[in-house]
C-alpha cells in the first residue's frame, strides 16, 4: 500500500513538472486558473470550465466566454435543485468545486490532480497562496473538461486516481475506448455521429467534390479519418485534405490558398477543427476571389465571421428548464453567484447600457442539457452507492470509492429534462440529436439560425436529416452551390474522365449517334438520324424539291440551255459533216460526245423530280450512260491518234482498230460495262 501511494505521489509531481517543457521547475499557474467557485457539502463534485480563452502558449489571457460562464452557474443551479429534492440523496448535501482550466492542457492536468489526489490541497496552496478550494478533501467525480484533447488528459488522471470524469462536450471517438479510459464518461455522443450528420448534408445537396480541413489533435484527426472513409463509400471526392494548426504561419495559409486555387471546382469546405484552427482556414480563404460554403463541426466557433456567411454548422441539441431562465434573470442581484458571472453581468450591462440584467441579452449556457445530465448522473450513482454500502448511515467512505461510483454510473437510468431516457452505454457514451445552424446576415448582423435537425436513429436520409430549405441563406445569390468537378454538358455530349483526378469533362458524340446515358453514345441505323435532343433515333423522312423553288428553277433553266446547245451542236455537226476538221475529229464519236452531254443534262431533270424507285433507276442509268458517252469517245480518240503516230514511225502502214465501226464498238463495250456495274451496285 505504501509503495502504491509513493508511486502515485511521484507520478503526480512528475506530471506537474512535465507540463512545463524546457524547464526544471513546475510551471507558474495563472491567477485566473487559481480562482475557484465552491460550495460546501457532504460530497463534493468537481467541475472544469474554460471561463477564459487561451491563446496559443498564453493560457487564460484572452476574453471571458459568456456562455461558458453561464454553464458554470447551471452546474451550481443543478446541484442546488438536487439538494432540495426529497427523492434523491436524502440527508446528503452535494457540494462543488468549479475550476477555470482555460481549455489549456497543462492547466487541465494540474486542476485534475489538485482536485483528485490526496496531496491536491498542498499543491494548490503552494501554487495559489491567495486562494482557497473551500475544502481539503478530494472530489468524488469531475464534470468536464470541454475539449477532446483536454478530455484525454483528464481521463488519464481520472484513471490514475480512480475518479470518474464526465465530460459535457469532449466528443473524440478515441475516448470511447473503455479499456484505456475506464473512468471516463460523457453526456455527448462521440464524433462518429457528428461525422454522419456532415456526410448526410453532403449527400442531401449532392456535393461530390469538397475540401477537408481538420485540427491537429484527437478531435480533428480521428474525425477526418472517418470522413475520408465515408466519402469513399459515398463516391465523394476530397482532392484537398489538410491538417491545420492553431498557430498557422503565412506559409501554411498560402498552401491552403494554392490547393483551393488548383482545385477550383471546390465550392464546399468541411472544417472539423477547434476555434483557432478554423479561423486560420477562414483567414486563408478570405483573400481569395471566390466564395465557399463552409460545413462546420461543433468546435469551429465561427458564429460572427462574415466569411462564413451561408455556412452550415452541426451542433448538439440542448434544451433548458423554464425555471432556469427565471433563475438566470435574478442571478446578479443575489449573493449566490460566482465572481465570474458577476463580473460578466456588470461588463455586459455597462457595454450594452442596460439598466437591469433582465433588459440585457442574457447568454444561454453552453451544452446546458449535457451539463445537467452529468450532475444528475453522479447524483443517481451516489444515491445507489450510499443506499447499498452505507447500511442505513447518511454517508460512508465505501460509497465514495471511485471504482464503486464508476460501476454504478454505468447502470444509471433516469428521465432527463427534455423528457428522454438518459443512460450510458458500455463505452460510457450517450446518444443524442443534432441541430443544423445556418449563419445568416440579418439587419447587418451575423446570426446563427436553426434550419434543421439530424437524428442518428432514423434509417433513411430524408428521415435522419430534416431541413427547412426555404429558411436557408446561401453564400451568394446563385443558390445551392454545385461543388462538382464536371462540366455542364449540352445535348449530344457525354461525360468522360478528365485529366484531373475525380473530374469529368464533356465529349461530343458523333453526328449520327445518340446519348443512351451520361457516359455512352450509340450509333443510329443507316435509315435513321438523331432527334434534336440526341436521345432518340428517328427514321429519316425523305424530303423533295419543289418545282417552284428558286434553286430548282435555276437548275432547270441551265439544263434546258445545255440541251438547247447540244441540239444546235448536233445540227451543226450534221450540216458540216463533210468539213475536213469535223471529219478529222471523227464525226461519229463527236456525235456520241454530244449525245452523252445531252443525256447527262436530261438526267438532272430526273434528280429534281420526286424520288421513286423507277426514277432512282433512271438517275443511276442516266448519269452512268451520260458520263460514259461523254468521256469514252475522248479516250478512244486519244488512243487512236497515239497509235497512228506510233505506226507512222514504223513500217506498219495503218494500225488496227482505227476505223469508225471499231471505235463505235469500243464505246459500246465500255458503255455496257458501266451500265452493268450500275445495276449491280
Amino acid at each position: 500500500m505504501a509503495l502504491k501511494m509513493a508511486i502515485v505521489i511521484l507520478s503526480t509531481l512528475f506530471a506537474i513538472v512535465y507540463y512545463n517543457p524546457g524547464t526544471n521547475c513546475a510551471m507558474d499557474i495563472p491567477v485566473r486558473a487559481c480562482e475557484v467557485y465552491h460550495k460546501p457539502g457532504d460530497v463534493v463534485i468537481g467541475g472544469l470550465f474554460p471561463i477564459f480563452r487561451s491563446e496559443p502558449k498564453r493560457p487564460c489571457e484572452s476574453s471571458q466566454l459568456s456562455s461558458i460562464t453561464t454553464s458554470a452557474e447551471l452546474l451550481a443551479y443543478t446541484i442546488d435543485m438536487i439538494n432540495q429534492r426529497d427523492d434523491l440523496l436524502t440527508n446528503v448535501t452535494l457540494g462543488m468545486e468549479i475550476r477555470n482550466d482555460c481549455a489549456f492542457e497543462e492547466l487541465t492536468v494540474w486542476s485534475m490532480m489538485t482536485m483528485t489526489s490526496n496531496i491536491g490541497h498542498l499543491e494548490f496552496s503552494a501554487k495559489c497562496p491567495n486562494h482557497t478550494r473551500g475544502h481539503d478533501n478530494t472530489v468524488v467525480a469531475v464534470i468536464g473538461p470541454s475539449r477532446s484533447t483536454n478530455g484525454l488528459l483528464a481521463a488519464k488522471v481520472g484513471g490514475l486516481f480512480s475518479t470518474p470524469v464526465i465530460s459535457y462536450s469532449a466528443t473524440s471517438d478515441e475516448l470511447s475506448d473503455s479499456s484505456r479510459f475506464p473512468y471516463f464518461f460523457r453526456t455527448v455522443p462521440p464524433d462518429k455521429f457528428q461525422v454522419g450528420a456532415i456526410m448526410d448534408l453532403l449527400q442531401y445537396f449532392n456535393w461530390k467534390y469538397i475540401a477537408l480541413f481538420y485540427s491537429i489533435d484527437t478531435y480533428g484527426i480521428n474525425a477526418a479519418r472517418q470522413i475520408q472513409t465515408r466519402a469513399d463509400e459515398l463516391d465523394i471526392c476530397i482532392p484537398v485534405s489538410l491538417p491545420v494548426a492553431s498557430t498557422s504561419t503565412e506559409r501554411d495559409l498560402q498552401n491552403i490558398r494554392e490547393k483551393l486555387y488548383e482545385h477550383n471546382k471546390v465550392d464546399v469546405i468541411v472544417i472539423f477543427a477547434l476555434r483557432h484552427a478554423a479561423y486560420s482556414v477562414v483567414k486563408a480563404i478570405s483573400v481569395l476571389n471566390r466564395k465557399f460554403t463552409i460545413i462546420g463541426s461543433d468546435g469551429v466557433g465561427l458564429a460572427n465571421t462574415p466569411d462564413a456567411q451561408g455556412g452550415l454548422f452541426v451542433d448538439l441539441f440542448s434544451s433548458y428548464d423554464p425555471d432556469w431562465y427565471q433563475h438566470l434573470a435574478q442571478l446578479p442581484s443575489t449573493s449566490h453567484v460566482s465572481h465570474w458571472y458577476q463580473n460578466m453581468a456588470n461588463n455586459m450591462m455597462a457595454i450594452n447600457n442596460c439598466s437591469t440584467w433582465v433588459s440585457c441579452e442574457i447568454p444561454n449556457p453552453y451544452m446546458g442539457t449535457q451539463i445537467t445530465n452529468a450532475v444528475l448522473a453522479i447524483a443517481h450513482a451516489l444515491n445507489t452507492t450510499i443506499s447499498k454500502y452505507c447500511d442505513g448511515k447518511i454517508i460512508c467512505k465505501e460509497a465514495l470509492e471511485g471504482e464503486v461510483v464508476s460501476e454504478h454510473l454505468q447502470e444509471v437510468k433516469f428521465t432527463s429534462g427534455d423528457g428522454l431516457l438518459f443512460q450510458f452505454d458500455e463505452n460510457g457514451d450517450t446518444s443524442d440529436k443534432y441541430v443544423i445552424w445556418n449563419l445568416q446576415e440579418i439587419a447587418g448582423k451575423y446570426t446563427l439560425v436553426k434550419v434543421g435537425n439530424w437524428d442518428p436513429y432514423e434509417r433513411n436520409l430524408n428521415s435522419r436529416l430534416v431541413l427547412n430549405e426555404h429558411m436557408l441563406q446561401w453564400v451568394d445569390d446563385t443558390g445551392i452551390p454545385k461543388s462538382k468537378c464536371e462540366e455542364e454538358c449540352t445535348v449530344g455530349h457525354i461525360v468522360v474522365p478528365s485529366e484531373k483526378p475525380c473530374c469529368k469533362r464533356c465529349q461530343q458524340c458523333p453526328g449520327y449517334s445518340i446519348t443512351i446515358n451520361a457516359s455512352a453514345c450509340r450509333d443510329c441505323a443507316r435509315s435513321e438520324w438523331p432527334d434534336r435532343t440526341f436521345t432518340t433515333c428517328l427514321l429519316i423522312a425523305p424530303s423533295f424539291l419543289q418545282w417552284t423553288d428558286f434553286s430548282v428553277l435555276l437548275i432547270f433553266a441551265f439544263s434546258l440551255l445545255g440541251l438547247t446547245l447540244c441540239i444546235l451542236t448536233f445540227i451543226g455537226l450534221m450540216y458540216h459533216q463533210q468539213h475536213p476538221l469535223i471529219k478529222a475529229s471523227s464525226k461519229e464519236l463527236c456525235v456520241v460526245n454530244v449525245c452523252g452531254l445531252a443525256v447527262t443534262l436530261a438526267s438532272v431533270l430526273f434528280v429534281i423530280a420526286r424520288a421513286t424507285l423507277p426514277m432512282c433507276y433512271m438517275i443511276e442509268v442516266g448519269i452512268s450512260v451520260g458520263f460514259t458517252l461523254s468521256f469514252a469517245p475522248i479516250l478512244l480518240k486519244v488512243n487512236r491518234i497515239w497509235r497512228i503516230f506510233v505506226a507512222a514511225r514504223s513500217s506498219v502502214r495503218s494500225p488496227p482498230f482505227v476505223g469508225t465501226k471499231q471505235q463505235l464498238i469500243g464505246v459500246s463495250l465500255i458503255l455496257v460495262v458501266q451500265v452493268s456495274d450500275s445495276f449491280l451496285v
